[in-house]
């Protein structure tokens, strides 16, 4: 509910440029429906929305909507309503996802979090995001895009920073990671988002951010097949005090679930792990969305869905609310909801998490 407020609230600052944008409430066939009417409160501009929208057109609004294949997660658009596409993912971790928007007038490129970790500066963790917070919220008022060839626009959803765990240098990624400690990647981490999501003079956060990769990710190899087994002890004293230190001091806005799986559960589609989110820290509307073709993979080894409907009811029924990078949501969620497998109700409150 809090991202519809942002984002919404976000159209009086655009520029008066005929730009690209991401913008609802804009095109002429929205601006006369209650969804777009500022008096209303949100639940009823939200619950409006809804009613108005098919059973298809909700499915892509929360996968890629044209049914490609693409990790950045560009939803469908609803053009009869005034909805455009949305392009979920945007890296935040080192520099803001972009391209150059004329030569020498790009986003700045940092240290990797290793190094900057390694300051033990809470000053410069949170200087770091509201730089790259500002700039993310330039791009996108300026109609910033991630690659040429794709032409995806630059929104205000920054995925980053990267929390993992270094448990073994060989691990591959650790460059991307702050640290091998807990308390440092939730102190690194708080102040991160507490300046990407610095409220502007209207009281809007600069964008919106999420955390990676929800949880116990710890190894490359076979990640999309790996199961870790991971004690209750360990899972609390290692894999979830960075995450629930950022969503509780610093409002963080949702997860990206990891490929792996613990102790026999896939992470994107774990009740578990989003109960411990959404009840135990309280952080009701968050949002999770899948790593790129997490969905696809709980058909294969170890997980073995019988098909892409019990892959897309599993993934809607344990709280997992966004596919990317693959297309199981396009192909088979209209079906699992035909064939009873989940209820529509459970789209509705995966939709509902993205505004």
């Amino acid at each position: 509910m809090a991202t519809l407020g942002a984002c919404l609230g976000l159209l009086s600052l655009l520029p008066a440029l005929s730009l690209p944008n991401y913008q609802g409430c804009v095109a002429k066939e929205a601006t006369s429906l209650p969804y777009c009417d500022e008096s209303l409160s949100y639940d009823a501009r939200i619950e409006d929305l809804i009613s108005r929208l098919t059973l298809i057109e909700k499915i892509n609004l929360v996968s890629n909507g044209d049914g490609h294949v693409n990790c950045n997660m560009p939803s469908g658009a609803v053009p009869r309503l005034g909805l455009p596409s949305y392009t979920w993912l945007i890296e935040t971790n080192t520099g803001v996802h972009s391209v150059c928007n004329t030569p020498g007038q790009c986003a700045t490129i940092f240290p990797d979090p290793q190094c900057v970790g390694a300051s033990f500066n809470r000053t410069l963790w949170k200087a770091k995001g509201k730089v790259l917070g500002t700039e993310m919220r330039a791009l996108h008022n300026t109609g910033g895009v991630i690659d040429r060839d794709s032409g995806l626009l630059v929104g205000l959803t920054g995925f980053g920073p990267n929390m993992n765990i270094i448990r073994d240098p060989r691990f591959g990624r650790a460059q991307e990671l702050p640290g091998e400690d807990p308390y440092h990647t939730a102190q690194y981490s708080t102040e991160y988002l507490k300046g990407m999501q610095t409220p502007d003079a209207n009281g809007y956060p600069l964008i919106r951010s999420y955390l990676k990769h929800f949880t116990a990710y710890s190894r490359e190899y076979h990640r999309q097949h790996y199961d870790a087994t991971v004690t209750h002890f360990d899972l609390y004293d290692t894999y979830l005090p960075q995450y629930e230190a950022t969503f509780k001091n610093a409002n963080a806005s949702g997860v990206m679930c990891s490929y792996n799986g613990i102790n026999g559960t896939p992470n994107c589609a774990s009740k578990f792990l989003s109960d411990i989110i959404r009840k135990e820290w309280g952080a009701t509307d968050a949002l999770i969305m899948s790593d790129c073709g997490a969905i696809q993979d709980l058909t294969r080894y170890p997980w073995y869905a019988a098909n892409s409907s019990e892959a897309v009811a599993r993934t809607l029924l344990n709280g997992t609310d966004i596919e990317a990078g693959s297309n199981y949501f396009n192909i088979s969620a209209a079906d699992a909801i035909a064939s009873g497998l989940v209820e529509e109700s459970y789209l509705d409150a995966a939709f509902k998490r993205t505004l």
